[in-house]
């Protein structure tokens, strides 16, 4: 009988296919992945209970359907649920498993059981931090990631697994508002992984966050350097390139990044942006409407086409984009604000107030001229 550690990584993967996607084609022709003819006696029902419960089987026929396939199936490869009695399988190789069929929780308590019992290395606190991360325990997957760093060995791949723990981390601390402190993450990730494309990225987004946009556009520059493939600092730095007024320089970044993806929803959104600047907007509406078939609640499709609508002073249509735009994303200040500037077109001062005043508790800089507005129209 084969264990999982006499089966390489394809055929692991294989394996694992043809139990959890029905794949039956598939089965016929791994025979050679396992010499498991029959299941241990009382383990079949088990096995077909837990099975058909994974996959949301709950009509009658359709389970007996399953089953009688699944015969097939479990003669061939004899895995899942009876893993534990047909296979010898140790708690690291079970933790990836339930990580591999996306049962999360599972995994996340066979990884404490292997770092319980075998003290755990750097690779299985980075996994278990990361699922962690998946399942939104940020500061269990901060100490996950922190222990990760005590545990560096010298040496290439012990380099690169500190630069991935440090930026897991970071990425963490950028979303919890803690800027500085994921900067020096950021910092110590490249040290330790000098390529480290995303992490290059990444510290060009805190920077940019930071107000440091020479230094932003420096990083997207260094991880296209890498891979000149590499799409979002394409896309990045053309935002960049769009905040310091540079619209030509963000015109070429993202034209590189529809040539990559012409399907790409933010390089779309950023192309229309540019074609308002040029005052093309008729052309931006079709970047848009693109953009709005592959992704319908994008928030930002519709901010830009009301902007473009607005340009073209179609007013009306403005705020109905707008308001499209705070129907997918409500805290969207920008939006709000840019209503409150159709309606005041539109000599709609009542809900030009609402909503300025509505950007501005959104946390949207209003200007000295709207606030004159709003202290001198609205009661």
């Amino acid at each position: 009988m084969k264990n999982l550690k006499q089966l390489s990584d394809q055929d692991f993967q294989t394996l694992m296919k043809v139990v959890v996607d029905y794949d039956y084609d598939l089965a016929l022709e791994i025979e050679h992945l396992t010499s498991v003819q029959q299941v241990p006696e009382g383990k079949w029902e088990d096995f077909v209970d837990f099975y058909n419960k994974y996959h949301g089987i709950n009509d009658p026929d359709k389970k007996k359907k399953k089953v009688s396939k699944l015969g097939i199936v479990f003669r061939i490869v004899g895995v899942l649920l009876g893993i534990r009695w047909l296979l010898t399988i140790d708690s690291y190789d079970l933790a990836k498993f339930y990580k591999w069929i996306g049962n999360d929780q599972a995994a996340i308590s066979t990884y404490t059981k292997e770092i319980k019992d075998n003290n755990g290395s750097i690779e299985v606190y980075l996994t278990r931090g990361s699922l962690k991360q998946k399942t939104g325990d940020l500061e269990g997957a901060i100490e996950d990631y922190s222990q990760g760093i005590m545990l560096y060995t010298s040496g290439e791949i012990g380099n690169k697994n500190k630069g991935i723990a440090y930026f897991n981390r970071a990425n963490i601390l950028m979303k919890k508002g803690d800027l500085n402190s994921a900067l020096e993450d950021y910092n110590s990730a490249i040290q330790y992984y000098p390529n480290f494309i995303d992490a290059f990225n990444n510290r060009g987004l805190l920077k940019g966050k930071l107000g440091d946009l020479k230094g932003a556009i420096e990083d997207y520059s260094k991880s296209i350097l890498i891979d000149k493939e590499y799409i979002n600092s394409y896309i990045n730095r053309t935002t960049i390139n769009l905040r310091l007024g540079n619209i030509s320089g963000a015109k070429n970044d993202n034209d590189i990044a529809l040539e990559l993806d012409p399907n790409n929803v933010f390089a779309l959104n950023q192309s229309a942006s540019i074609k308002n600047e040029y005052r093309d907007m008729n052309k931006a509406i079709i970047d848009l409407n693109k953009a709005i078939k592959l992704d319908p609640k994008n928030a930002v499709s519709f901010l830009t086409l009301g902007e473009s609508y607005y340009l073209l002073e179609n007013y009306e249509k403005a705020v109905e984009n707008y308001s499209k735009a705070i129907e997918f994303n409500p805290e969207f200040s920008f939006a709000y604000y840019n209503i409150g500037l159709a309606k005041s077109v539109l000599n709609d001062i009542e809900g030009a107030c609402l909503n300025f005043k509505k950007a501005s508790n959104l946390g949207y800089k209003i200007g000295s001229e709207i606030n004159k507005f709003i202290n001198e129209d609205c009661k």
